[in-house]
């Protein structure tokens, strides 16, 4: 019947797409050319140095998921690139390296099908251990200083906090 109609068209792994058409007295063909669509999860949404975190999602089966982790400066700190299995699923795990802070972006897929998502890097508490020194006789002078020359101050109790390291 002659009028004005809506359609939407979707499949899994690809971007739903709507539009309208107006029949009026004769047949009508649409062509539709449906987008992969792509999405992601993070394993955590915190993370330090070191840590490993796996990206994953679905996209469409058999394809390559391009992805890129980004610092707040749009520096690429990790790419790779990995393909989906038969069903479009993914996981790609990447390593947070040294000196990555602040907030990181997390992106999967290129041109205009892409998917993000934001990690946060925790700062990581560095590793102290006690220092004590037993002298006889007492109340002798203890100067400690780091490799550079640094000297170190000791806590109240006369005991030294430091970081692994020559000293």
């Amino acid at each position: 019947e002659p009028g004005e109609y809506t359609y939407t068209i979707s499949k899994p792994g690809y971007k739903e797409t709507t539009g309208t058409i107006t029949i009026t007295d004769r047949d009508e063909t649409i062509t539709v050319t449906l987008e992969t669509s792509i999405s992601i999860e993070l394993s955590k949404d915190t993370a330090q140095v070191g840590d490993t975190v796996t990206a994953s999602g679905k996209t469409a089966p058999n394809a390559w998921v391009p992805i890129k982790v980004v610092d707040e400066a749009q520096n690429i700190i990790f790419f790779d690139s990995k393909k989906s299995d038969a069903s479009g699923n993914y996981s790609i795990d990447f390593k947070i390296p040294a000196g990555a802070t602040g907030t990181l972006t997390v992106v999967v897929g290129e041109g205009t099908n892409v998917a993000t998502r934001t990690l946060t890097i925790e700062p990581v508490t560095p590793v102290t251990y006690k220092l004590t020194f037993a002298v006889t006789p007492t109340g002798a002078a203890i100067v400690v200083k780091d490799s550079e020359g640094n000297a170190k101050a000791a806590e109240e109790d006369g005991t030294y906090k430091l970081e692994p390291g020559e000293y």
